[in-house]
Protein backbone atom coordinates (compact mmCIF):
# COMPACT_ATOMS: atom_id res chain seq x y z
CA UNK A 1 0.00 0.00 0.00
CA UNK A 2 2.88 2.30 0.82
CA UNK A 3 4.47 1.66 -2.57
CA UNK A 4 1.19 2.19 -4.41
CA UNK A 5 0.60 5.47 -2.57
CA UNK A 6 4.16 6.59 -3.22
CA UNK A 7 3.81 5.73 -6.92
CA UNK A 8 0.54 7.64 -7.17
CA UNK A 9 2.08 10.70 -5.52
CA UNK A 10 5.08 10.49 -7.85
CA UNK A 11 2.85 10.31 -10.92
CA UNK A 12 0.84 13.27 -9.63
CA UNK A 13 4.04 15.24 -9.10
CA UNK A 14 5.13 14.47 -12.66
CA UNK A 15 1.74 15.26 -14.18
CA UNK A 16 1.63 18.80 -12.75
CA UNK A 17 4.80 20.08 -14.53
CA UNK A 18 3.73 18.42 -17.79
CA UNK A 19 0.30 20.06 -17.56
CA UNK A 20 1.96 23.40 -16.79
CA UNK A 21 4.27 22.90 -19.79
CA UNK A 22 1.25 22.25 -22.04
CA UNK A 23 -0.39 25.46 -20.78
CA UNK A 24 2.84 27.38 -21.36
CA UNK A 25 3.06 25.97 -24.91
CA UNK A 26 -0.55 26.98 -25.55
CA UNK A 27 0.33 30.54 -24.60
CA UNK A 28 3.38 30.45 -26.86
CA UNK A 29 1.28 29.09 -29.73
CA UNK A 30 -1.19 31.97 -29.30
CA UNK A 31 1.71 34.42 -29.27
CA UNK A 32 3.09 32.89 -32.48
CA UNK A 33 -0.34 33.03 -34.14
CA UNK A 34 -0.59 36.72 -33.22
CA UNK A 35 2.92 37.30 -34.55
CA UNK A 36 2.12 35.45 -37.78
CA UNK A 37 -1.05 37.55 -38.21
CA UNK A 38 0.91 40.78 -37.75
CA UNK A 39 3.59 39.62 -40.18
CA UNK A 40 0.94 38.66 -42.73
CA UNK A 41 -0.50 42.19 -42.54
CA UNK A 42 2.94 43.74 -42.92
CA UNK A 43 3.72 41.39 -45.78
CA UNK A 44 0.52 42.39 -47.57
CA UNK A 45 1.32 46.10 -47.16
CA UNK A 46 4.89 45.57 -48.38
CA UNK A 47 3.65 43.61 -51.41
CA UNK A 48 1.15 46.36 -52.25
CA UNK A 49 3.92 48.99 -52.01
CA UNK A 50 6.14 46.86 -54.23
CA UNK A 51 3.39 46.58 -56.85
CA UNK A 52 2.88 50.36 -56.79
CA UNK A 53 6.62 51.00 -57.21
CA UNK A 54 6.75 48.48 -60.08
CA UNK A 55 3.89 50.31 -61.83
CA UNK A 56 5.71 53.64 -61.41
CA UNK A 57 8.81 52.13 -62.99
CA UNK A 58 6.82 50.80 -65.95
CA UNK A 59 5.18 54.22 -66.54
CA UNK A 60 8.54 55.98 -66.28
CA UNK A 61 10.15 53.58 -68.73
CA UNK A 62 7.32 54.01 -71.26
CA UNK A 63 7.59 57.78 -70.97
CA UNK A 64 11.34 57.54 -71.48
CA UNK A 65 10.86 55.42 -74.62
CA UNK A 66 8.47 58.04 -76.06
CA UNK A 67 10.92 60.85 -75.37
CA UNK A 68 13.78 58.89 -76.94
CA UNK A 69 11.71 58.35 -80.10
CA UNK A 70 10.85 62.06 -80.21
CA UNK A 71 14.48 62.96 -79.74
CA UNK A 72 15.55 60.71 -82.61
CA UNK A 73 12.92 62.26 -84.91
CA UNK A 74 14.00 65.76 -83.93
CA UNK A 75 17.64 64.87 -84.54
CA UNK A 76 16.79 63.70 -88.08
CA UNK A 77 14.84 66.91 -88.68
CA UNK A 78 17.83 68.90 -87.47
CA UNK A 79 20.18 67.07 -89.84
CA UNK A 80 17.79 67.73 -92.75
CA UNK A 81 17.58 71.44 -91.91
CA UNK A 82 21.36 71.67 -91.65
CA UNK A 83 21.65 70.16 -95.16
CA UNK A 84 19.14 72.69 -96.50
CA UNK A 85 21.05 75.51 -94.83
CA UNK A 86 24.29 74.35 -96.43
CA UNK A 87 22.66 74.22 -99.89
CA UNK A 88 21.11 77.67 -99.52
CA UNK A 89 24.35 79.12 -98.25
CA UNK A 90 26.21 77.81 -101.30
CA UNK A 91 23.58 79.25 -103.68
CA UNK A 92 23.61 82.60 -101.92
CA UNK A 93 27.40 82.74 -102.15
CA UNK A 94 27.24 82.02 -105.89
CA UNK A 95 24.56 84.62 -106.57
CA UNK A 96 26.33 87.19 -104.42
CA UNK A 97 29.44 86.79 -106.52
CA UNK A 98 27.37 87.14 -109.69
CA UNK A 99 25.77 90.35 -108.41
CA UNK A 100 29.17 91.76 -107.58
CA UNK A 101 30.25 91.20 -111.16
CA UNK A 102 27.10 92.82 -112.44
CA UNK A 103 27.60 95.77 -110.08
CA UNK A 104 31.10 96.29 -111.38
CA UNK A 105 29.80 96.18 -114.95
CA UNK A 106 27.45 99.10 -114.33
CA UNK A 107 30.34 101.41 -113.45
CA UNK A 108 31.14 103.74 -116.41
CA UNK A 109 34.88 103.69 -115.80
CA UNK A 110 34.97 99.91 -116.10
CA UNK A 111 33.23 99.92 -119.48
CA UNK A 112 30.21 98.31 -117.98
CA UNK A 113 28.05 96.29 -120.36
CA UNK A 114 24.92 97.88 -118.82
CA UNK A 115 26.18 101.34 -120.04
CA UNK A 116 27.00 99.95 -123.44
CA UNK A 117 23.55 98.44 -123.54
CA UNK A 118 21.92 101.82 -122.87
CA UNK A 119 24.18 103.94 -125.16
CA UNK A 120 23.66 101.63 -128.06
CA UNK A 121 19.97 102.59 -128.03
CA UNK A 122 18.82 104.11 -131.36
CA UNK A 123 16.26 106.54 -129.99
CA UNK A 124 15.29 108.32 -126.80
CA UNK A 125 12.39 106.05 -126.24
CA UNK A 126 14.69 103.07 -126.71
CA UNK A 127 17.11 104.55 -124.12
CA UNK A 128 14.34 104.94 -121.65
CA UNK A 129 13.24 101.38 -122.29
CA UNK A 130 16.72 100.03 -121.80
CA UNK A 131 17.25 101.98 -118.57
CA UNK A 132 14.01 100.52 -117.25
CA UNK A 133 15.17 96.99 -118.17
CA UNK A 134 18.48 97.49 -116.38
CA UNK A 135 16.66 98.82 -113.30
CA UNK A 136 14.39 95.80 -113.25
CA UNK A 137 17.36 93.46 -113.55
CA UNK A 138 19.18 95.11 -110.63
CA UNK A 139 16.00 95.16 -108.54
CA UNK A 140 15.33 91.50 -109.28
CA UNK A 141 18.82 90.59 -108.22
CA UNK A 142 18.42 92.55 -104.99
CA UNK A 143 15.08 90.88 -104.23
CA UNK A 144 16.62 87.48 -104.92
CA UNK A 145 19.45 88.18 -102.50
CA UNK A 146 17.02 89.41 -99.89
CA UNK A 147 14.79 86.34 -100.35
CA UNK A 148 17.79 84.07 -100.02
CA UNK A 149 18.91 85.90 -96.87
CA UNK A 150 15.42 85.65 -95.41
CA UNK A 151 15.31 81.93 -96.19
CA UNK A 152 18.65 81.41 -94.52
CA UNK A 153 17.56 83.34 -91.45
CA UNK A 154 14.33 81.34 -91.23
CA UNK A 155 16.14 78.02 -91.52
CA UNK A 156 18.73 79.06 -88.91
CA UNK A 157 15.91 80.12 -86.58
CA UNK A 158 14.31 76.72 -87.10
CA UNK A 159 17.63 75.06 -86.34
CA UNK A 160 18.00 77.04 -83.11
CA UNK A 161 14.47 76.02 -82.13
CA UNK A 162 15.28 72.37 -82.85
CA UNK A 163 18.50 72.55 -80.80
CA UNK A 164 16.57 73.98 -77.88
CA UNK A 165 13.99 71.20 -78.12
CA UNK A 166 16.71 68.53 -78.18
CA UNK A 167 18.37 70.02 -75.12
CA UNK A 168 15.06 70.07 -73.32
CA UNK A 169 14.48 66.41 -74.16
CA UNK A 170 17.96 65.56 -72.93
CA UNK A 171 17.21 67.18 -69.60
CA UNK A 172 13.92 65.32 -69.28
CA UNK A 173 15.63 62.04 -70.18
CA UNK A 174 18.24 62.70 -67.52
CA UNK A 175 15.55 63.35 -64.94
CA UNK A 176 13.79 60.13 -65.97
CA UNK A 177 17.01 58.14 -65.56
CA UNK A 178 17.43 59.60 -62.09
CA UNK A 179 13.82 58.78 -61.30
CA UNK A 180 14.27 55.25 -62.60
CA UNK A 181 17.30 54.80 -60.36
CA UNK A 182 15.37 56.03 -57.34
CA UNK A 183 12.43 53.75 -58.16
CA UNK A 184 14.77 50.81 -58.69
CA UNK A 185 16.28 51.46 -55.27
CA UNK A 186 12.79 51.60 -53.79
CA UNK A 187 11.92 48.39 -55.61
CA UNK A 188 14.97 46.59 -54.22
CA UNK A 189 14.15 47.87 -50.74
CA UNK A 190 10.54 46.71 -51.05
CA UNK A 191 11.61 43.32 -52.42
CA UNK A 192 14.02 42.96 -49.52
CA UNK A 193 11.25 43.92 -47.08
CA UNK A 194 8.87 41.37 -48.64
CA UNK A 195 11.54 38.65 -48.54
CA UNK A 196 12.47 39.48 -44.94
CA UNK A 197 8.84 39.43 -43.83
CA UNK A 198 8.27 36.16 -45.68
CA UNK A 199 11.29 34.65 -43.91
CA UNK A 200 10.13 35.97 -40.55
CA UNK A 201 6.65 34.59 -41.16
CA UNK A 202 8.06 31.21 -42.18
CA UNK A 203 10.21 31.16 -39.04
CA UNK A 204 7.24 32.09 -36.86
CA UNK A 205 5.12 29.40 -38.51
CA UNK A 206 7.88 26.86 -37.98
CA UNK A 207 8.16 27.77 -34.31
CA UNK A 208 4.39 27.58 -33.93
CA UNK A 209 4.37 24.13 -35.51
CA UNK A 210 7.15 23.09 -33.16
CA UNK A 211 5.21 24.36 -30.17
CA UNK A 212 2.12 22.51 -31.42
CA UNK A 213 4.09 19.29 -31.70
CA UNK A 214 5.60 19.76 -28.24
CA UNK A 215 2.18 20.55 -26.80
CA UNK A 216 0.73 17.41 -28.36
CA UNK A 217 3.61 15.42 -26.90
CA UNK A 218 3.10 17.00 -23.46
CA UNK A 219 -0.64 16.33 -23.58
CA UNK A 220 0.06 12.70 -24.55
CA UNK A 221 2.46 12.34 -21.64
CA UNK A 222 -0.09 13.91 -19.28
CA UNK A 223 -2.77 11.51 -20.54
CA UNK A 224 -0.41 8.54 -20.07
CA UNK A 225 0.41 9.65 -16.54
CA UNK A 226 -3.25 10.09 -15.76
CA UNK A 227 -3.93 6.57 -17.00
CA UNK A 228 -1.12 5.29 -14.83
CA UNK A 229 -2.53 7.18 -11.84
CA UNK A 230 -5.96 5.63 -12.38
CA UNK A 231 -4.42 2.17 -12.78
CA UNK A 232 -2.36 2.63 -9.63
CA UNK A 233 -5.44 3.75 -7.69
CA UNK A 234 -7.34 0.62 -8.74
CA UNK A 235 -4.45 -1.80 -7.97
CA UNK A 236 -4.87 -4.27 -5.00
CA UNK A 237 -3.48 -2.73 -1.86
CA UNK A 238 -1.66 -5.82 -0.56
CA UNK A 239 0.90 -5.33 2.16
CA UNK A 240 4.20 -6.79 1.06
CA UNK A 241 6.14 -9.14 3.34
CA UNK A 242 9.45 -8.05 4.69
CA UNK A 243 11.14 -10.34 2.15
CA UNK A 244 9.15 -8.76 -0.76
CA UNK A 245 9.95 -5.30 0.54
CA UNK A 246 13.60 -6.18 0.56
CA UNK A 247 13.36 -7.52 -2.99
CA UNK A 248 11.48 -4.44 -4.17
CA UNK A 249 13.99 -2.08 -2.62
CA UNK A 250 16.79 -4.09 -4.19
CA UNK A 251 15.07 -3.96 -7.59
CA UNK A 252 14.41 -0.22 -7.33
CA UNK A 253 18.02 0.31 -6.39
CA UNK A 254 19.19 -1.71 -9.38
CA UNK A 255 16.87 0.14 -11.80
CA UNK A 256 17.72 3.69 -10.66
CA UNK A 257 20.29 5.74 -12.64
CA UNK A 258 23.69 5.06 -11.16
CA UNK A 259 24.77 8.58 -10.28
CA UNK A 260 27.30 9.11 -7.53
CA UNK A 261 26.92 12.74 -6.46
CA UNK A 262 30.35 12.69 -4.93
CA UNK A 263 32.28 11.18 -7.84
CA UNK A 264 29.84 12.11 -10.58
CA UNK A 265 30.21 8.73 -12.28
CA UNK A 266 27.41 7.80 -14.69
CA UNK A 267 26.38 4.37 -15.87
CA UNK A 268 24.08 3.56 -18.75
CA UNK A 269 24.20 4.06 -22.51
CA UNK A 270 25.56 7.61 -22.46
CA UNK A 271 27.88 9.05 -25.09
CA UNK A 272 31.56 8.18 -24.79
CA UNK A 273 34.36 10.67 -24.27
CA UNK A 274 35.35 10.25 -27.93
CA UNK A 275 31.79 10.94 -29.11
CA UNK A 276 31.62 13.96 -26.84
CA UNK A 277 34.87 15.29 -28.29
CA UNK A 278 33.45 14.80 -31.81
CA UNK A 279 30.39 16.86 -30.85
CA UNK A 280 32.66 19.64 -29.56
CA UNK A 281 34.70 19.53 -32.80
CA UNK A 282 31.50 19.82 -34.86
CA UNK A 283 30.28 22.80 -32.83
CA UNK A 284 33.72 24.45 -33.16
CA UNK A 285 33.31 24.43 -36.94
CA UNK A 286 30.78 27.24 -36.53
CA UNK A 287 32.85 29.60 -34.39
CA UNK A 288 32.05 33.14 -35.50
CA UNK A 289 28.61 32.28 -36.91
CA UNK A 290 26.20 35.03 -35.80
CA UNK A 291 23.55 34.45 -33.16
CA UNK A 292 20.10 34.35 -34.75
CA UNK A 293 17.08 33.87 -32.55
CA UNK A 294 15.47 30.60 -33.59
CA UNK A 295 18.43 29.81 -35.84
CA UNK A 296 19.16 26.13 -36.34
CA UNK A 297 21.64 26.14 -39.24
CA UNK A 298 25.13 27.44 -40.09
CA UNK A 299 23.46 30.56 -41.45
CA UNK A 300 22.77 31.49 -37.83
CA UNK A 301 22.32 29.70 -34.49
CA UNK A 302 20.67 30.34 -31.16
CA UNK A 303 21.89 28.40 -28.10
CA UNK A 304 19.68 25.31 -28.46
CA UNK A 305 19.95 25.46 -32.26
CA UNK A 306 23.75 25.03 -32.02
CA UNK A 307 23.60 22.15 -29.53
CA UNK A 308 20.83 20.38 -31.43
CA UNK A 309 22.62 20.78 -34.77
CA UNK A 310 25.97 19.49 -33.44
CA UNK A 311 24.46 16.35 -31.86
CA UNK A 312 22.34 15.68 -34.94
CA UNK A 313 25.38 15.91 -37.24
CA UNK A 314 27.62 13.68 -35.10
CA UNK A 315 25.17 11.14 -33.63
CA UNK A 316 22.19 11.47 -35.98
CA UNK A 317 20.16 12.08 -32.84
CA UNK A 318 17.56 14.74 -32.06
CA UNK A 319 17.93 16.08 -28.54
CA UNK A 320 14.97 18.48 -28.76
CA UNK A 321 14.15 21.83 -30.29
CA UNK A 322 14.93 24.07 -27.34
CA UNK A 323 16.49 23.99 -23.87
CA UNK A 324 13.69 22.33 -21.84
CA UNK A 325 13.38 19.15 -23.93
CA UNK A 326 17.18 19.02 -24.20
CA UNK A 327 17.32 18.73 -20.40
CA UNK A 328 15.72 15.28 -20.78
CA UNK A 329 18.09 14.05 -23.49
CA UNK A 330 20.34 12.29 -20.95
CA UNK A 331 21.23 11.89 -17.29
CA UNK A 332 22.37 14.58 -14.93
CA UNK A 333 26.04 14.59 -13.91
CA UNK A 334 27.83 16.51 -11.21
CA UNK A 335 29.86 19.57 -12.13
CA UNK A 336 32.94 17.81 -10.79
CA UNK A 337 32.66 14.94 -13.29
CA UNK A 338 32.15 16.81 -16.56
CA UNK A 339 33.48 15.43 -19.83
CA UNK A 340 33.65 17.03 -23.27
CA UNK A 341 30.26 16.92 -24.99
CA UNK A 342 28.15 17.29 -21.81
CA UNK A 343 25.29 19.77 -22.05
CA UNK A 344 25.41 22.70 -19.62
CA UNK A 345 22.18 24.45 -18.61
CA UNK A 346 21.38 27.74 -16.94
CA UNK A 347 18.21 28.10 -14.87
CA UNK A 348 16.07 25.63 -12.91
CA UNK A 349 15.06 22.33 -14.52
CA UNK A 350 11.94 22.75 -16.61
CA UNK A 351 12.59 26.48 -16.98
CA UNK A 352 16.15 26.72 -18.34
CA UNK A 353 16.98 29.71 -20.48
CA UNK A 354 20.38 28.81 -21.96
CA UNK A 355 22.41 25.74 -23.00
CA UNK A 356 26.01 25.15 -24.06
CA UNK A 357 28.39 22.25 -24.85
CA UNK A 358 31.22 21.58 -22.41
CA UNK A 359 34.52 21.59 -24.32
CA UNK A 360 36.89 20.52 -21.53
CA UNK A 361 39.46 22.49 -19.57
CA UNK A 362 36.80 24.62 -17.89
CA UNK A 363 35.59 25.95 -21.25
CA UNK A 364 32.32 25.57 -23.13
CA UNK A 365 31.15 26.55 -26.60
CA UNK A 366 27.83 28.30 -27.15
CA UNK A 367 25.76 30.83 -29.10
CA UNK A 368 25.37 33.57 -26.48
CA UNK A 369 22.89 36.24 -27.50
CA UNK A 370 21.71 38.65 -30.19
CA UNK A 371 24.59 40.66 -31.60
CA UNK A 372 27.15 38.03 -30.59
CA UNK A 373 28.63 34.96 -32.33
CA UNK A 374 29.33 31.31 -31.56
CA UNK A 375 32.39 31.25 -29.29
CA UNK A 376 34.20 29.65 -26.36
CA UNK A 377 33.68 30.92 -22.82
CA UNK A 378 34.99 30.01 -19.37
CA UNK A 379 32.78 28.37 -16.74
CA UNK A 380 34.31 30.69 -14.17
CA UNK A 381 32.94 33.68 -16.07
CA UNK A 382 29.38 32.41 -16.46
CA UNK A 383 28.72 29.28 -14.39
CA UNK A 384 25.93 26.86 -15.42
CA UNK A 385 23.23 25.56 -13.07
CA UNK A 386 23.57 21.85 -13.92
CA UNK A 387 24.90 19.43 -16.54
CA UNK A 388 23.48 16.51 -18.55
CA UNK A 389 25.30 13.73 -20.38
CA UNK A 390 23.34 12.73 -23.49
CA UNK A 391 22.10 9.16 -23.85
CA UNK A 392 22.64 7.55 -27.25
Amino acid sequence: MTFVLAGTLTLSALAAPISALADDLSEKIEQQNSKISDLSGQQKEATTSLEAVTKEIVVAEEKAKTLVAQSEATQKEKEKLEAEINDLTAKIDQRTEQLKKQARSVQVNDGDSYIDFIISAESLSDVIGRVDVVSQMVSANRELVKAQADDKKAVESKKAETDSKIEEQRQVSGELEKLKGELETKKIAQESAVATLAASKATAEGERDQFLAEKADAEKKAADLKAQQEAAAKAPKAVPTSTETSKTETANTNNAPAVDPGAGSVSGNTISAAEGAAVVAEAARYLGVPYVWGGKSPAGFDCSGLTGYAFSRVLGKSIGGYTVPQESSGVQVSMGALQAGDLLFWGPRGATHHVAIYAGGGQYIHAPQTGDVVKYQSISGYAPSFAVRVVK
